[in-house]
């Protein structure tokens, strides 16, 4: 079976780079800005995400967002391979959550410069607070705090050689 091509609906531009997580390990990161326009139906939705209100009245008129540029970010396991994958769950989280959104009013405005401009700020802050684009990570960072544990996912590669090696001679006995 032959390889499936990925053709990404959306124009984006990415950027990777390497962190130091809680536990002091270097992991590798990808983060990717979506460019999507924003259709007449979709901007009523738009609208309720706005945060910008002035006694009550929105003061930011969604009616005039042509385009909005989300933003995901993905971590490389430990044990993976940098084989592009990354890149392409950056992009499905930039597009289904939303979560990093810059609205703009000009489509225009949204051009490669300006978005390797503000991917490259938004590396640097992920660099310093990965909390703040993943979801559980500051709960995880607690509990090593706290307890010394990690999740699964988490572990070194020593570690699940480790766990593997373990579990290989379980299964002999």
């Amino acid at each position: 079976m032959a390889n499936k091509v990925w053709e990404p609906e959306y124009r984006y531009e990415s950027v990777s780079g390497k962190f130091n997580d809680y536990r002091g390990n270097e992991r590798d990161f990808t983060m990717v800005a979506v460019s999507i326009p924003v259709e007449s139906m979709e901007k009523d939705v738009i609208a309720v995400h706005i945060p910008w209100f002035d006694d009550g009245n929105a003061v930011y008129n969604a009616s005039n967002i042509e385009k909005l540029l989300a933003i995901g970010v993905a971590v490389r396991s430990m044990s993976d391979k940098d084989n592009g994958l990354g890149e392409r769950i950056a992009y499905g989280k930039a597009v289904k959550y939303m979560n990093h959104v810059l609205y703009v009013t000009h489509s225009g405005m949204v051009n490669t410069k300006m978005v390797k401009a503000l991917l490259e700020q938004e590396a640097e802050h992920f660099k310093k607070d990965p909390g703040s684009y993943l979801t559980s990570y500051n709960a995880d960072k607690e509990k090593f705090v706290k307890t010394g544990k990690i999740a699964c996912a988490e572990k070194t590669m020593e570690e699940i050689n480790k766990a593997n090696l373990v579990e290989y001679f379980k299964n002999r006995v």
